[in-house]
């Protein structure tokens, strides 16, 4: 099985990103008449916000296997260098075999660094609706459980979020032909 490269966090991460260049195009008067994401947890609901690289990672290559193939990833500790679990991941299946391991060093440290950035950012209200698509199966994920909405409606006004729940886990509502044609059909109506 190959991997492809970190597409799991940079993805929440997005989320986030997304939301403050709309605070900043609109301090600009700019017009946005559409804020959407796909199971993005708050910044301050980030996982493994306190964790160092080589965790994030191993915690990235489980979430991405399979349910069935998630045990093999309990091997991976965080001894060495990022690069040697890079190169362990490769020979387990979890990671694409002709990925580059120097590249994938300098990648993943800027995911990282990003992610720490993204979890430190506080975002306020914005005269938009976010419409936040969520993963209805949190049970058969390795991400720590906790409600994705939840923490945004810490930060914002219940009226200014519109979420819907779409069958699958975080990686499986996108990957699955069946839920990702829900998923469509929901961005759809938002979008009307």
């Amino acid at each position: 099985m190959q991997k492809s490269n970190a597409l799991f966090y940079p993805a929440v991460n997005g989320g986030i990103l997304a939301y403050a260049i709309v605070h900043a195009l609109m301090r600009k008067e700019a017009s946005v008449e559409f804020l959407g994401f796909i199971d993005v947890p708050a910044p301050h609901k980030l996982p493994y916000k306190n964790q160092d690289i080589k965790h994030y990672f191993i915690e990235h290559i489980k979430t991405v296997a399979s349910e069935a193939e998630r045990y093999k990833f309990h091997v991976l500790n965080e001894g060495g260098e990022l690069a040697e679990l890079i190169k362990k991941a490769q020979s387990l299946g979890g990671y694409d075999l002709n990925a580059d391991t120097s590249l994938e060093t300098v990648i993943w440290q800027a995911i990282y660094n990003f992610s720490q950035i993204a979890s430190a950012y506080k975002p306020s209200p914005l005269p938009v609706n976010l419409h936040h698509f969520y993963a209805a199966d949190r049970d058969r994920t390795s991400l720590p459980q906790g409600d994705m909405v939840a923490g945004w409606r810490e930060l914002l006004p219940d009226m200014a979020i519109s979420s819907v729940a779409i069958p699958g886990g975080h990686v499986s509502m996108m990957e699955d032909h069946g839920n990702r044609r829900h998923l469509a059909e929901a961005l759809n109506r938002a979008l009307s």
